[in-house]
């Protein structure tokens, strides 16, 4: 059923886009929380990144790496970064790693665009 593959970013997404004034397309990364693939892939489908049931397409189409055209999770994610935090908190590593890369200050992994980014943790 479609509840099961749609996640509450669905909402929140559009919410706090709307407030901000911008849409999905406007963000130049995102940062995502990933303790599984799938995860991942239904909730970026979910915030309006491409079209529900899309999201094999716009992986092959598009370099989600920190040095792409759309980067997604430029730290590597849960499995090379969150779920090496000794603090236990994984779910806050995507938004420490936007503000980094909001910042500037993200070193070899900085993105080139950095204005815009959309996290959920």
């Amino acid at each position: 059923s479609e509840d099961m593959t749609t996640m509450p970013v669905k909402v929140s997404a559009h919410d706090a886009l709307e407030r901000a004034g911008y849409k999905a397309s406007d963000m130049e990364f995102a940062e995502f929380y990933d303790c599984y693939t799938i995860l991942e892939a239904v909730c970026l489908e979910d915030a309006g990144f491409c079209p529900k049931g899309e999201i094999g397409n716009f992986f092959q189409s598009t370099d989600t790496t920190y040095k792409g055209t759309f980067p997604i999770n430029t730290d590597g994610g849960q499995l090379s970064a969150g779920q090496l935090n000794p603090a236990g908190a994984s779910g806050s590593q995507n938004t420490v790693e936007g503000v980094r890369q909001l910042m500037g200050k993200a070193g070899e992994r900085q993105v080139k665009k950095n204005n815009l980014c959309m996290v959920n943790a």
